[in-house]
């Protein structure tokens, strides 16, 4: 990243060498006195790196998504590593961000034919309602790329959670860190 540094000015020279590194490695912006850099700032909404992740599992996390997905989506950050508000081993929650038509086409593949009042009505009913789609009760199934990207991540968050979210749809609230 570039903080368009005057000849000369070592200082902002070396804040930004500090976010750069910080972005690398994802160091947080506590970590590197980040808010001397932008005061009142936050590092995501600078580096656009999700709080205490770094690029290579950006990276990685794009590759799975990329790999298996199987449907068109916008696949993004969203909660406390997005906003910023992490707290210890914030989880990391992943919006597969898609329009209604591909929301309502994974309904159907999903749920063609249940029986009223079963179960798998009641799921369906709730994900009809707020426009979200676990992990497991997608098909293609995401659980594969859920777990992938945990154990990629291993004890630095304490859960992993991936939902197809419905675009205009009740858990499809900002702010957002792309991812694919």
């Amino acid at each position: 990243m570039d903080l368009n540094c005057a000849d000369g000015d070592t200082v902002c020279e070396l804040r930004e060498e500090l976010l750069n590194m910080g972005v690398q490695t994802g160091m947080t912006g506590g970590s590197l006195g980040f808010f001397a850099l932008c005061p009142r700032g936050s590092w995501v909404r600078v580096t656009g790196v999700p709080e205490g992740l770094n690029l290579d599992q950006l990276a990685a996390m794009r590759k799975s998504f990329n790999k298996d997905l199987g449907f068109p989506a916008e696949v993004s950050i969203q909660g406390s590593r997005a906003s910023g508000n992490t707290g210890g081993r914030s989880d990391v929650d992943i919006a597969v961000r898609v329009s209604p038509e591909t929301f309502d086409a994974l309904l159907s593949k999903r749920w063609s034919s249940v029986n009223a009042g079963s179960s798998q009505a009641r799921i369906r009913d709730h994900a009809v309602a707020t426009g979200k789609i676990t992990a497991g009760d997608v098909r293609p199934r995401l659980s594969g790329i859920k777990k992938n990207i945990a154990k990629m991540l291993g004890d630095e968050v304490d859960h992993v959670d991936v939902s197809v979210i419905r675009v205009g749809g009740a858990f499809d609230q900002g702010p957002f860190v792309r991812i694919k």
